[in-house]
């Protein structure tokens, strides 16, 4: 099923879901989030989508060798 942060988190700390693969569907973040750290979601293989602000800065290996799309909220 989907994975939803819940709203009120404003950081995603290094490695804090690495290699978790048991994550399936879509990863919600909320707005409030506006720092996902380095190797946070990486080899979570089983993501497909992430939904999260334009405002959001992503290290740049979040989510390495994940096969998602990034679908950015206004």
């Amino acid at each position: 099923g989907d994975l939803i942060i819940p709203d009120g988190v404003t950081t995603i700390e290094d490695d804090a879901f690495y290699k978790c693969s048991g994550f399936t569907g879509k990863l919600v973040i909320p707005d409030s989030v506006t720092y996902i750290g380095e190797w946070a979601f990486a080899y979570c293989t089983n993501l497909e989508r992430v939904s999260t602000n334009q405002a959001t800065k992503i290290d740049k290996n979040a989510f390495n060798e994940c096969p998602v799309q990034i679908e950015w909220r206004e």
